[in-house]
């Protein structure tokens, strides 16, 4: 018998073409992987900005807020406070008492 001219097995061929096509696929899927962190990367980073203006809006807003509730005219620093509607005098202490239960 002549072994020389034996066509190689099926199984032969597949094993040739999957040790081809698995670096092949490794590659493909390593470079998914990084484009899909690149993506989460940029929106983490994006959710992580608009989180801080956020937080900056508010925390100005806080301390604006709170400088107008103690804020003093020149001409009143003698004087006893009045309450808004002019009817009796507040501490500074009210105020305080004021502002956190609007808080």
């Amino acid at each position: 018998m002549n072994r020389s001219k034996k066509k190689p097995s099926l199984i032969l061929i597949l094993a040739a073409v999957l040790l081809v096509l698995l670096p092949l696929l490794a590659w493909l899927q390593y470079e998914w992987i990084g484009q899909v962190s690149e993506g989460d990367r940029e929106r983490m980073n994006a959710s992580l900005r608009r989180s801080s203006n956020q937080f900056r809006e508010d925390f100005d807003r806080e301390i604006a807020r709170i400088f107008s509730m103690f804020q003093v005219e020149p001409g009143r620093l003698r004087r006893p406070l009045r309450s808004l509607d002019g009817d009796h005098t507040i501490s500074a202490a009210s105020r305080r008492t004021v502002y956190r239960r609007e808080a």
